[in-house]
């Protein structure tokens, strides 16, 4: 299910590239917003490190490290075996690691953040 554009899954890529955008304004501002819905958050970089709710996600951040590596292939595959699609907040590092086949990708650019990408990634339809 979808709402707003975003699954009610989504993976925040949690590596040190994403140090600066996890600790934006605008990243602040995105989740507030995701506290009015009922969204789960899936903290990860190379495995997923944490499911939790967007209120619990701010303190989660500030209490662990953000880890040197992403490689969210394996989370995402691993939460699309249960769901239909994931979204997903990361930057460029994590689209590059990114391989899954086949999967439908859809990206977009935030304007107040240049930085940032908001992906949909959704399992292929059965033929």
């Amino acid at each position: 299910m979808e709402r707003d554009g975003l699954s009610e899954v989504i993976v925040v890529d949690s590596s040190m590239s994403m140090r600066g955008i996890l600790e934006s304004i605008w990243f602040k501002m995105f989740v507030n917003k995701l506290e009015d819905g009922d969204f789960d958050v899936a903290v990860a970089d190379s495995w997923i490190r944490e499911i939790a709710k967007p209120h619990e996600l701010r303190d989660w951040l500030e209490k662990h490290e953000y880890r040197p590596s992403t490689f969210l292939s394996g989370p995402v595959e691993k939460l699309l075996k249960r769901r239909e699609s994931v979204s997903i907040v990361t930057d460029r590092e994590g689209l590059d690691s990114l391989e899954i086949t086949p999967a439908k990708v859809r990206m977009q650019k935030v304007e107040d953040n240049p930085d940032v990408l908001l992906l949909q990634v959704s399992r292929p339809s059965p033929k």
